[in-house]
């Protein structure tokens, strides 16, 4: 019976045998990666071009690591079992289970975390530093933010009152300073922005909304209001009812009506009315509230990234103080 060969078999091939080539693999899950990751790193022993302890091998998870350790090693013992004994590759597969644990197979950061025990003077680290794993770093990253804030309340707290005003608490900033952690290299773009004066827009929105609301039915109709009604009644109550001397209200009135609102025109006294209306609202969306918006996000932006980076910095300082990588 013939054997199928695979359509990749000389890849697959040259991955094993040509060990003086460096490759990128690409392929789906399952296909055979790992497997043909071990041959080649067991042919590059029976060649005799490297010794066991000169491989280095590395994995996303340490789960993978253990997994690929144990493959190896069976790999070697296989192929030790099927060489004739009293040759030069049974030698050096010999040599290379002996030592095996001089093989590094790990994740990146405890390979990065190795080279760095190896030479901490020249890397300016602590002798005793202590490596995390990804919960142990959330957890420090936590207790740095959590401290940062307390520093914050009695070095500056007029900067919570700040973000209190842009409508933000410090804890919807939480997984914002996580993300910033996690790159501490990629340097955020901002820039200066001054405080958009929010009064035009507000006030278009005021003749729109009494302009409308004088066109809409007095009854809610059988079948509802329709979506630009709704919208426009709801800003009526926040109109009458919100403190329009703070920004963050404002923002709030101009945010429902960023969204693609339209009527049904069987809802409004005159068909005639409602395309009026509709067409009103998107000329007042486009003209007056997305700019508005847009300036009021950047200005926020602008804001934010002068409270957050000083965390950040206070993070690595934390990180530091407790000498922890």
């Amino acid at each position: 019976m013939t054997e199928m060969r695979l359509s990749d078999a000389a890849a697959r091939e040259r991955i094993e045998r040509d060990l003086d080539t460096n490759f990128l693999v690409e392929a789906g899950a399952g296909s055979g990666k790992t497997a043909s990751m071990v041959k080649r790193m067991v042919a590059l022993i029976t060649s005799g071009k490297y010794t066991v302890d000169q491989i280095v091998a590395i994995t996303f998870t340490r789960k993978a690591a253990a997994e690929l350790r144990q493959r190896f090693q069976n790999q070697l013992e296989k192929e030790f079992r099927e060489k004739p004994q009293n040759t030069k590759e049974a030698g050096f597969l010999d040599a290379a289970m002996k030592n095996i644990d001089s093989c590094f197979i790990g994740t990146i950061h405890s390979f990065c975390g190795r080279i760095l025990r190896e030479r901490p003077v020249e890397a300016g680290l602590d002798l005793n530093f202590q490596e995390l794993d990804d919960l142990e770093n959330l957890l420090m990253e936590r207790k740095a933010w959590e401290e940062y804030l307390q520093e914050i309340k009695v070095s500056n707290p007029r900067s919570l009152v700040e973000l209190n005003n842009l409508g933000i608490s410090p804890e919807d900033l939480a997984s914002c300073f996580s993300t910033l952690c996690l790159f501490p290299d990629v340097q955020p773009v901002y820039s200066r922005v001054e405080k958009p004066d929010l009064t035009d827009a507000l006030e278009a929105v005021k003749i729109f909304v009494y302009k409308a609301g004088n066109l809409m039915p007095a009854d809610e109709p059988a079948k509802g209001y329709d979506n630009l009604q709704e919208q426009i009644k709801k800003a009526s109550r926040y109109l009458s009812f919100f403190d329009l001397s703070r920004d963050v209200n404002i923002i709030k009135i101009l945010s429902g009506f960023d969204r693609n609102l339209k009527v049904t025109q069987n809802r409004w006294p005159d068909r005639d009315d409602a395309k009026e209306c509709q067409h009103n609202f998107e000329i007042l969306r486009e003209d007056v509230i997305q700019p508005a918006l847009r300036k009021w996000r950047e200005y926020v932006h602008y804001r934010l990234m002068l409270f957050l980076l000083p965390g950040v910095e206070y993070a690595e300082r934390y990180r530091s103080r407790l000498s922890c990588l």
